[in-house]
């Protein structure tokens, strides 16, 4: 999640929907931490709901109103913990929030000119790592929380924050532009942030219909640049505001608990300006609702995302509740509902839908269908048409971790959650020997099924240098497949240079047209001329020569001491065991679990255990084993042998040839 999917949330206050949250605080070593305090922030603009966990550090709240919200816990002498969630009309939602050790960060606010900023505050903080969710500091200062503000020598302190994690802040001054800083890792003291007077904008909220004054409006200003910070003030009772901007585009909004603005606006602050004069105008909002089902079984559509876009700009988004249904307060005149994605489903063919907002007054749609992603099958056959029974199947388009296995007759089904933009899945297969492998693509016509040769393997190597010739360590090399039926390049896999700048990639379907690219360090692309191997080929790549790129972290060949991590959950494994070892954030480890767990009994069979290491908190009944860490490179797969030593960096599961050629 970025920093601004973080500190962009709406007032979702203004939704009669709810939803309930559940959960218990623990600490890093998984105790629960009794009568810790419980702060809801539902929207940039909502109210802080407060509630308490018991002596088990569990609590509930419900009639949590629906959309984004920030769940916080604390407790004396234990840093805040907390995740951020989007909350669905009827919702029960359960968490394990996790209070580590306190720690802080420290530096000076200073203006442009090198001077201290004397009453500078640091209102929100966005806690970005182990676990994302925002500190609503200006919020949490009404309850007794201290705000952070800059003293005499522009100096400033931040506490109770997670002890190696990051944050991003936000510092505000009357006679300044808001400043942002991001990537901030908790411990440091050496902290500069830099304001500037930015702009003067002065304006007012009032109807469009009448232009009278509307008071006490929340309005929004976001950056379009990075670090894409939002800016939100309240209006005075006339409907009049006062911000300073720097310059740069923004978007913008306002609303209120009667009116808003019809979606975004958008103003650019040009460099130079010394002030700025505007008015926002808003209606009466009207009322857009429906539901969503599945068109084969009729039954509802959870969790969908439906966008509501007025005046040529997204203004709204909402996943649609157990009953299917979505409700969106709409400002008054035109509108365009489509419902932009739904797991599992098929894109919507119907186009998007078009309707006259009326103040005031509430516009039913029809029923709106999505058709459910078929199942593919698949019949993979060896060079001679014979059944390939326990053949690996993996997915690159879309990108799904795991391994799908075949039965006796060489069978397998596919399903994929997400359609892909182009209508084109594409997937690897490879001998549960690992020495045949092949690629297909499907279309939604082949739902009928469809049959997959596999032939003796390839393979491929090369090498990454510099403009004078030199190698480079640690780049990135994908191989795209080759295909004009494809829109957008397919990776069919990933790997990185090693300390000498070679690569090399052991399981190259034959037949395939490919061609092997690296990322340049100006942002371009540098590719092998195209590639088609013949069965059985070991094909030698010329040098890739990519410019003043910079070498990167490989730890080919290095130590990763996956064992010696702290333990979370599932069963032992002795330390000099070989390891296919993955990383994983939070938010990704229930599907890497889950196609570990897929994975495990060929990867016994090879000899492996498979691991999962998670950055931030995860505990689950997983048949593997899992540690608490961070990936040491790049990568998010390592191949770790009987040694403890790299040999193999990707981010897939890899191919069975690297397993079966280390045993």
């Amino acid at each position: 999640m970025t920093l601004i999917s973080i500190w962009m949330t709406f007032c979702s206050g203004l939704v009669a929907a709810s939803g309930t949250i559940s959960g218990q605080v623990v600490n890093e070593t998984g105790q629960p931490v009794p009568a810790a305090k419980i702060y809801l922030e539902p929207g940039l603009a909502g109210e802080l709901l407060t509630s308490s966990a018991d002596d088990k550090g569990a609590f509930m709240v419900n009639e949590v109103p629906v959309g984004p919200v920030g769940v916080l816990a604390k407790t004396e002498g234990l840093a805040f913990g907390g995740k951020h969630v989007n909350l669905l009309a009827g919702q029960k939602v359960e968490l394990s929030i996790v209070l580590r050790r306190a720690g802080s960060v420290e530096g000076r606010i200073e203006n442009e000119r090198g001077k201290p900023v004397l009453g500078a505050s640091i209102p929100r903080v966005a806690i970005t790592s182990p676990d994302k969710v925002g500190l609503p500091l200006a919020k949490l200062s009404k309850l007794g929380i201290s705000l952070p503000v800059s003293g005499e020598k522009g100096q400033f302190s931040i506490s109770n924050l997670p002890v190696g994690g990051s944050i991003a802040l936000q510092a505000v001054h009357v006679d300044y532009a808001q400043a942002s800083l991001s990537g901030v890792v908790v411990g440091e003291h050496g902290l500069k942030v830099q304001m500037e007077p930015g702009v003067l904008l002065s304006g007012r909220v009032a109807t469009g219909e009448n232009r009278e004054s509307v008071g006490g409006a929340f309005v929004f200003f976001r950056n379009a640049s990075p670090p894409n910070d939002t800016t939100l003030l309240v209006g005075g009772s006339g409907g009049d505001f006062i911000v300073r901007l720097r310059p740069g585009e923004y978007m913008y909004r306002a609303e209120t608990a009667k009116f808003r603005s019809a979606g975004w606006d958008t103003i650019g602050i040009a460099q130079g300006e010394q002030t700025r004069n505007m008015e926002i105008f808003v209606s009466v909002p009207g009322h857009i609702r429906g539901t969503l089902g599945n068109a084969a079984t009729g039954q509802p559509i959870q969790g969908a995302r439906i966008v509501l876009t007025q005046r040529g700009v997204q203004s709204d988004v909402q996943r649609t509740g157990a009953k299917g249904e979505f409700d969106f307060e709409s400002a008054a005149g035109e509108a365009i509902v489509k419902v932009e994605s739904a797991a599992g489903y098929l894109p919507d063919t119907g186009g998007a839908t078009k309707l006259e907002v009326k103040p005031g007054e509430t516009t039913e749609l029809p029923g709106l269908w999505l058709a459910p992603i078929p199942v593919f099958p698949l019949v993979l056959a060896d060079a001679q048409n014979r059944p390939v029974t326990g053949a690996v199947v993996s997915m690159v388009q879309p990108s799904q971790f795991g391994w799908r296995i075949a039965d006796d007759a060489g069978r397998v089904s596919v399903s994929v959650g997400a359609w892909p933009q182009d209508g084109k899945l594409v997937g690897l297969t490879e001998s549960p020997d690992g020495t045949s492998a092949g690629v297909f693509m499907l279309e939604r016509k082949d739902a009928a099924g469809s049959r997959v040769q596999l032939l003796p393997v390839s393979s491929v190597s090369g090498s990454v240098v510099d403009d004078r010739g030199k190698p480079v360590a640690g780049v990135p090399v994908a191989s795209v497949y080759a295909d004009e039926a494809l829109v957008e390049p397919v990776a069919l896999w990933r790997n990185f240079s090693d300390s000498a700048g070679q690569f090399r990639w052991p399981s190259v379907a034959a037949g395939v047209p490919q061609k092997c690219a690296v990322l340049s360090d100006t942002g371009g692309t540098v590719a092998s001329p195209p590639f088609n191997n013949e069965p059985g080929a070991q094909k030698a790549l010329a040098p890739i020569a990519c410019g003043k790129v910079k070498a990167g972290a490989s730890v080919f060949g290095k130590p990763f001491a996956w064992s010696a991590l702290p333990k979370a959950s599932g069963p032992d494994v002795p330390a000099n065991k070989p390891a296919v070892v993955v990383c994983a954030d939070t938010d990704e480890a229930p599907a890497v679990a889950e196609g570990l767990d897929t994975a495990k009994p060929l990867l016994e069979r090879l000899g492996y255990a498979g691991v999962l290491v998670v950055h931030g908190d995860y505990q689950a009944a997983t048949q593997v084993p899992v540690y608490r860490g961070e990936a040491p490179g790049p990568a998010r797969v390592y191949v770790v042998d009987a040694q403890g030593n790299v040999r193999m960096e990707t981010f897939g599961l890899p191919p069975v040839r690297v397993l079966t050629e280390g045993r």
